[in-house]
This record gives C-alpha cells, structure tokens and sequence, in this order.
C-alpha cells in the first residue's frame, strides 16, 4: 500500500536499466494520475524513485517507466488512506529521563 501524501520510495525492478544516473540515459517514471515520482538511484536491475503526492483520488494507479526511448506501463500500485500503525520500536525498554 502507498501512501497518498507521497515521499513513497519505490523499487522497480528489471534488467538492462541504465548502471548509474550519470550516464546520459533518460529516465522518466510517471503515476497514471499525473503523480511524479523523481529518481533517485538506476542500477542494471532496479531504478528507486521517490513519489510525489498523489494527485488524483483514485485507489488504483498504473505507472509508467521511459527508459532512452522505450516505455513500459506495466507498474501498478495500490494507494490507501487508511492510517499507518507502529509494529515496533527499539530499542525495547528506554530510560525515561534523556540526557
């Protein structure tokens, strides 16, 4: 599930991306909502890339990935407004008074 609100990094992953980020290439990831999402690393098989808030009410959303010219719209992605619960902390126990 994504978040609406964006800072989501999300990982796809492939092969034969571009090794780096500073090779030349062009990379270009986009929500069918309008929703950017910027890139942050490219590796040969995942690109990360970090959302933006998401523009459209929609729950639904399929993404697409430009690559030097090739596109691929088979990313899909869930958003949900439900809100997010905690299932742990650490460390376990902590000492009430903080120095």
């Amino acid at each position: 599930m994504i978040n609406p609100e964006g800072e989501n990094i999300l990982t796809i992953t492939g092969n034969n991306f571009p090794p780096n980020l500073v090779d030349g290439s062009s990379i270009i990831i986009t929500l069918s909502d309008g929703t950017n999402c910027k890139v942050l690393e490219s590796a040969v098989t995942f690109i990360k890339c970090k959302t933006d808030k998401f523009t459209g009410a929609s729950l639904s959303v399929t993404g697409s990935v430009y690559v030097n010219g090739k596109n691929d719209t088979s990313l899909s992605l869930t958003v949900t407004t439900a809100p997010a619960f905690v299932e742990s902390v650490n460390p376990i126990k902590a000492s009430p008074v903080l120095k």
